[in-house]
């Protein structure tokens, strides 16, 4: 690297093609020249910057020594010192000490958090850049013919390495602007008082409390401002779940409306029916004993009284015949059986063999079948009643004087006696006790009266 740099200088200084003449002679004898091709950028920058440290001692060599021999020796002498020194400053440049390596680091993220720079001319060859404390951030770039060194002075630290250039490449992203104003280096400090000091101090930290206080006022109008917004939306929300939920309401109301109107009008087409009323309704198979005696039969749709499964009262309509001689209602097994998947039909039901087995024409065995039985009541897991259901039945007794309480309870307690210490039956034992006290604790006036029907079955 020595030799090449060298003779490159050499071969500028000591000849130039163009003028016919070495440069060093034209730098001596004719300045005008010289400076008109350092303007034109026809000499490097190299010759340049020997001429600028050496020329003086160029033409001292020239007027002491009139022998050309002895003017080249002296010549290459200081080219060579000059070489030397070159070299020396490039190493050293590239080899910063890591103290130097961080503070330029230091200085790079200072400067990408200061948007606002500025530039002050210094001289004819070096800028100034600052910030606007100019005592902590302070950057000189020299050029000199397009070589250029650096002078960095960042809180106190000093830094003359190339490695600055990183530094001015981030100043000049950022547009600094060129400015007047007088630059406060450290070096220009006024000295102060303790008081006055300390007084900056207080400032200084009153101003940073300031700072402090309007960045939290703003955190706080902010958090304000996002818990209103908050407030607006969910209140919005409910406002619009409100107004869904009185839509679906109204709906709902609508729609029950209709649907108890479609069953009151029904119930009121019911009731134009033959009502089914303290008669025997006999339950037959294919066959009935009132054909095989020609008897009177005719078929119709009849309303009987029935229990829902929450425990509602309603008139159901339902296919029957009736035969005048016997005086009894009755329908087909399968047509009841149908009936009491959904309902208890609120009358007495009976077989054929039960109804035409007792004594006298019409009478009925209790003693065979007991009454509750026949009006539906039953605990058994076969028919599973509700609670409701079975109550309701029993009400409905009460109601129409069919069956006294006393007569119910007497009932009640016949089956638990006789049933007590068969473990099979605990579950019916505890319904009918529960059932039992509902009838000793039933008032009159609980319950609407409703009409009783009789059933018969095969």
């Amino acid at each position: 690297m020595y030799d090449e740099l060298k003779h490159e200088i050499l071969e500028q200084i000591y000849f130039y093609e163009k003028q016919n003449s070495p440069l060093v002679y034209i730098f001596i004898k004719n300045k005008n020249v010289y400076k008109h091709l350092c303007q034109e950028n026809k000499i490097s920058k190299e010759s340049v910057d020997v001429f600028n440290k050496y020329g003086q001692k160029f033409i001292n060599v020239y007027e002491k020594n009139n022998i050309e021999y002895f003017r080249q020796i002296e010549f290459e002498k200081i080219i060579k010192k000059y070489c030397d020194t070159l070299i020396d400053s490039l190493e050293k440049s590239k080899k910063i000490s890591k103290t130097e390596e961080k503070l330029i680091n230091k200085a790079v993220k200072s400067v990408i958090g200061v948007n606002k720079w500025f530039y002050r001319r210094i001289d004819e060859n070096t800028i100034r850049y600052f910030t606007m404390n100019g005592k902590i951030f302070l950057l000189d770039v020299t050029n000199n013919n397009g070589q250029k060194t650096y002078r960095l002075q960042y809180r106190g630290q000093k830094s003359i390495a190339e490695e600055c250039s990183k530094i001015e490449e981030e100043i000049l992203v950022r547009k600094p602007k060129e400015t007047k104003t007088a630059i406060f280096t450290r070096s220009s400090r006024k000295l102060k008082t303790l008081k006055e000091i300390e007084l900056e101090k207080k400032r200084k930290a009153e101003k940073i409390e300031r700072q402090k206080e309007r960045r939290l006022e703003g955190e706080e109008a902010r958090r304000k401002k996002k818990a209103e917004r908050r407030k607006i939306a969910k209140a919005k929300k409910k406002e619009e779940l409100k107004k869904q939920q009185e839509i679906e309401n109204e709906k709902k109301k609508i729609e029950k409306a209709t649907r108890l109107e479609g069953i009151r009008k029904e119930q009121e087409k019911l009731k134009q029916l033959p009502q089914i009323k303290y008669g025997d309704f006999i339950i037959k198979k294919s066959t009935f004993k009132c054909i095989h005696n020609n008897h009177h039969t005719e078929d119709m749709a009849a309303a009987v009284n029935v229990i829902e499964k929450d425990g509602n009262i309603k008139l159901k309509k339902i296919n029957v015949g009736y035969c005048k001689e016997c005086n009894v209602f009755f329908v087909l097994e399968s047509i009841y059986e149908e009936l009491k998947k959904w309902y208890v039909p609120i009358c007495k039901v009976s077989d054929v063999k039960t109804y035409y087995g007792s004594n006298g024409k019409y009478g009925m065995k209790l003693a065979q079948e007991s009454i509750l039985k026949q009006y539906g009541y039953n605990v058994s897991k076969t028919e599973d009643l509700s609670d409701t259901v079975r109550q309701k039945i029993l009400a409905v007794l009460i109601d129409n004087h069919i069956v006294t309480k006393n007569d119910i309870i007497s009932y009640l307690d016949f089956f638990v006696s006789q049933r007590r210490y068969q473990s099979k039956y605990e579950q019916a034992i505890s319904k009918w006790e529960e059932d039992r006290e509902f009838v000793t604790n039933y008032r009159l006036g609980e319950y609407t009266i409703y009409g009783v029907n009789a059933i018969y079955r095969r």
